[in-house]
């Protein structure tokens, strides 16, 4: 069994009577019913049936049948109180009244029923006598365009049934689909930012547009959206056209019925260029400026405390070259302070003087051991007695001696000077 859509449709002297669209069920069968009323003609009646797979392989049988007059005779009059309108929407209901004559007198318990040619049926109450009514909601899915609404009534009086057929012609008009725009809430924007869309979508009833196809174009560019949740739909824009003032949206929305509905918005562009615009529109450049003046930053940091540690070292070294010239003062010319506290403290000075030139030179890559020295005096150079004392030369030519025998030989000078005074 081939599983495809075919048409339907009866013609009458060259007219056609109906038509109507098929799908097979899960064997390959169709089912179609047409219900025929008393004002149609009478006579041969040609059925047309075509149907098409996905090969474009088409198929069509006719068929004439003869329709005759109904069963019964046709004394039931039908009168229409209802519907008085001619144009509908989708999801309209109408309301069907008529009124069932017999006779020019009313007839009641008669079976009255109001068909359409899309094969819908509904029975009509009976609230009075000889009156009947139903109310049919138009689905999303009815045909458009001029239907019928045939109402058929049957009663049997001693075993003879009487029929009546009455019609109403009416015209069935898709139902719009309302566009309510939930964002954005306002109408300027600067050149580099994004307009970030969201529409509900929904009919008069308020039930919302589920499976919608929307068409959504900012100055003629195709947008795409996205359905969030039902009947929500949003979409996003970045605008980079630097030659616009302006922007014209146009959004159509269709749902799976063929409704539809349409807006259009106007937004204001300010000439004025922003960082999102930069941003969006030359990534790359902006990314590389970026990551560029991050590393400039970093390099004036590190060398801003690289500066500042080092001039902290130099301001220390330099106080402890002027603690060991203050103390080789107090020890060799003031004779204030004695032998041990003299090189406990010039032990002290040289080494951390030696530790910061280290870390002075670590820093400054540039000057040479040779350049340091020029600049101040080293340290072996200031753990011999400076010029600026009053030292005799027979010490100046001294050579360097070990720091113990340096601590003993004070001591010895002074056991002598004891003796002497003794003697």
């Amino acid at each position: 069994a081939v599983s495809t859509k075919i048409e339907f449709w009866a013609e009458f002297n060259g007219s056609r009577i109906f038509s109507e669209t098929a799908d097979s069920d899960e064997n390959g069968f169709y089912k179609l019913f047409y219900h025929t009323s008393l004002i149609e003609g009478k006579g041969n009646w040609h059925f047309f049936v075509q149907g098409k797979d996905e090969k474009n392989n088409i198929g069509l049988v006719e068929k004439a049948l003869l329709v005759t007059d109904a069963e019964g005779t046709a004394f039931l009059n039908i009168e229409f109180v209802s519907p008085t309108q001619e144009v509908f929407e989708r999801r309209d209901t109408i309301r069907i009244v008529v009124n069932v004559v017999f006779d020019s007198q009313p007839v009641s318990s008669a079976d009255v029923r109001a068909s359409f040619l899309n094969n819908d049926s509904i029975k009509l109450t009976q609230f009075a006598d000889g009156k009947y009514s139903g109310n049919y909601t138009i689905a999303d899915n009815f045909s458009l365009g001029e239907q019928k609404i045939i109402v058929n009534a049957t009663k049997k009086i001693d075993s003879i049934s009487y029929t009546g057929t009455n019609s109403r012609q009416i015209l069935v008009k898709e139902v719009p689909i309302t566009i309510e725009v939930l964002s954005p809430d306002r109408s300027i924007f600067g050149l580099g930012e994004s307009i970030d869309f969201r529409f509900r979508l929904s009919y008069a009833s308020l039930d919302p547009v589920i499976g919608g196809k929307i068409d959504l174009k900012v100055n003629d560019e195709q947008v795409q959206v996205t359905e969030q949740s039902e009947g929500i739909y949003s979409a996003s824009y970045a605008l980079l056209d630097a030659s616009k003032e302006e922007v014209t949206v146009s959004l159509n929305a269709e749902d799976v019925y063929s409704n539809t509905g349409s807006k259009q918005l106007v937004f204001e562009i300010q000439s004025s260029l922003s960082i999102d615009y930069y941003l969006r529109r030359y990534p790359l450049p902006f990314f590389s400026a970026i990551i560029l003046l991050i590393a400039a930053a970093i390099i004036v940091v590190l060398f801003r405390r690289k500066k500042i540690a080092l001039s902290s070292l130099e301001k220390r070294r330099n106080e402890l070259l002027k603690l060991k010239k203050e103390l080789q003062d107090k020890y060799f010319n003031q004779q204030s302070i004695s032998n041990e506290e003299y090189y406990f403290l010039l032990d002290k000075y040289s080494s951390e003087l030696r530790a910061l030139e280290s870390a002075i030179g670590a820093f400054s890559q540039k000057k040479t051991v040779k350049d340091e020295k020029t600049e101040s005096p080293s340290i072996m150079e200031d753990d011999q007695p400076i010029q600026l004392f009053k030292i005799e030369k027979e010490k100046k030519e001294e050579p360097e001696q070990p720091v113990e025998e340096k601590k003993e030989q004070p001591k010895k000078e002074n056991e002598k000077k004891k003796e002497k005074k003794k003697k």
